[in-house]
């Protein structure tokens, strides 16, 4: 008499789905045993023979099962799994997703299948294989279209599951220009381009630029003037925005802004027309600016010299060099990588004849209409409407706005530190600087903070050497103008804390010190330069104080 003895037909059986499989178990024992099976989380099976049969399988017996044989000496097991093959099958219930311009995206494809598919992303526009999950994390435009989620696997290559998903991208418009700068010939034509994307489509765009006397031109899509033509295409990309210039003239090579709009918001992008050989560019203004940079270089290079060059050599009246073209500040105090950013003082347009200069004041005053018993609020009124025209968009509500602390008096009123929400339509704040009007300032100084605002709304494209106007708020009183924060002190207090390092005439009143190497000066001079030039070529005249900052 012996217990029973058992084989049992492979320790793994893989089977198709909906196929049939037998499993052998076979017994050798005496007394003769009784067989009984157990299939997958011990669930016990029907019959009793060594052999069990299972037709059309399916994926829920998937698992181990056992085969035991018992007689009256003792019970025996043998085990085996069955694994149930299964092609790729897409549980994922994918739909039509609209998703806002700028938005983050992740799209997730869930499969079943056995072996474990591998899924994948298709592009149908592009043909383009993506990875899945799939995550865009800036959604533009150009990925509206059908997706495909493709799951498959190599034990069932002719049998392939997938799915598509249609993305539709919304939001307000997004302005991409063929190209930033366009070139032309003194007498020739040009054609300025902005291509539109948008969804819903645009119900509105416009070309605007700002004429040599300071006026601000908006040029509706077909439209016309004078020399001036505004239309737009269908194309391939959406809705592109044409300016054709005929005949240019060297006033016409300035800077050009396209703007869309729809039911969303808008938005708009600024191109430059410039002169084929450069010769065009180099007007009265940019000339004057020229000159202005010479001057500086100059300047700077002389008191370089009287500083470093005559050392301990003590005048009698103790006189410093002072260059009174520029009053530089500090920005964040640091002695290394300084960035020098020039802001608008007394400065405007460039003058008819330099022989007879405009005095200040006087180019805004001829945009007054009215007897001179008008009222300065109805002169703020019609100045602001003539400046701010077609850049509401840089309009500041007053509760966006959240004064911190005064920093000083400015040459129209005071100077505040504050905190700007939703700065260029960004979410969040930055800190920024408040420059407001006296509460009872005189029309002079109410024209001079204008005729300030009006020569900045033409530098609203950033320059790494002059400071940003972020914008204005004319609906409140005070009227204040929003520009870039300075936080620390000006570059002569700077200068004057540089001296206990060297043996100098001066005696240092400052106890704080910094150092200033040579190359940081000349680096200060040429920046400077730069600035100034740039102000030149956007016909600004400069005929009196500039202040620059250093970052």
């Amino acid at each position: 008499m012996t217990s029973p003895g058992m084989t049992i037909d492979g320790t793994t059986v893989q089977v198709i789905e909906g196929k049939s499989v037998t499993i052998r178990c076979n017994v050798e024992s005496n007394p003769p045993p009784s067989i009984r099976w157990e299939g997958p989380r011990g669930v016990s099976l029907p019959g009793n023979e060594p052999q069990l049969h299972i037709s059309a399988i399916t994926r829920n017996k998937n698992g181990t099962f056992i085969c035991i044989a018992t007689n009256s000496i003792a019970s025996t097991a043998k085990r085996t799994t069955v694994e149930v093959l299964y092609p790729p099958k897409i549980l994922t219930k994918v739909q039509h997703r609209r998703v806002t311009v700028g938005a983050k995206l992740t799209l997730e494809c869930v499969a079943e299948g056995n072996p474990a598919p591998t899924t994948i992303w298709l592009n149908s526009t592009n043909s383009a294989h993506l990875a899945n999950p799939l995550v865009i994390p800036v959604v533009s435009y150009s990925m509206t279209g059908k997706y495909i989620c493709i799951a498959a696997s190599s034990r069932f290559s002719d049998r392939l599951d997938e799915k598509e998903v249609f993305i539709e991208v919304m939001g307000k418009p997004v302005i991409v220009p063929s190209s930033n700068v366009v070139h032309a010939e003194v007498g020739s034509g040009a054609e300025l381009r902005c291509n539109v994307e948008a969804d819903p489509p645009i119900n509105g765009s416009y070309w605007s630029w700002t004429e040599s006397d300071g006026n601000r031109t908006n040029l509706w899509s077909n439209k016309t003037k004078d020399r001036f033509s505004a239309y737009q295409v269908i194309s391939t990309r959406g809705i592109t925005m044409l300016l054709a210039i005929d005949n240019i003239m060297p006033d016409d090579f300035k800077r050009y802004k396209c703007t869309a709009a729809n039911r969303i918001g808008q938005d708009s992008r600024t191109l430059m027309l410039q002169p084929t050989d450069g010769t065009a560019s180099l007007s009265l203004p940019l000339l004057v600016g020229l000159g202005c940079s010479a001057c500086v270089v100059s300047l700077a290079l002389v008191y370089f010299m009287k500083r470093y060059c005559h050392l301990g050599r003590k005048t009698e009246n103790n006189d410093q060099v002072e260059i009174d073209v520029v009053e530089l500040q500090l920005l964040n105090g640091a002695t290394n990588g300084h960035v020098v950013r020039l802001h608008s003082g007394d400065i405007s347009e460039p003058p008819n004849n330099l022989q007879n200069p405009v005095r200040n004041g006087t180019m805004e005053s001829q945009l007054l209409h009215g007897d001179e018993d008008i009222t300065d609020q109805d002169r703020d009124s019609n100045h602001l409407a003539s400046i701010t025209a077609g850049a509401r968009d840089m309009e500041f509500e007053a509760d966006q706005i959240t004064l911190l602390g005064e920093l000083g008096e400015g040459q129209f009123g005071k100077v505040y530190k504050a905190e700007a929400h939703f700065v260029n339509d960004n979410q969040g704040s930055m800190i920024v600087a408040v420059k407001t009007v006296k509460a009872h300032a005189s029309s002079e100084v109410r024209d001079d903070m204008l005729k300030e605002l009006r020569m900045m709304m033409r530098l609203l494209d950033p320059h790494p050497n002059v400071v940003t106007l972020l914008g204005y708020c004319t609906k409140s009183d005070p009227v204040m103008l929003i520009v870039e924060y300075v936080p620390n002190g000006d570059l002569l207090s700077f200068l004057r804390k540089d001296r206990t390092t060297r043996n100098v005439t001066y005696e240092n009143l400052h106890t704080e010190s910094r150092t200033l190497q040579n190359t940081d000066l000349i680096s200060f001079a040429w920046q400077v330069s730069k600035g100034m030039c740039y102000l030149a070529s956007m016909q600004i005249f400069h005929h009196g104080k500039l202040l620059a900052f250093l970052t």
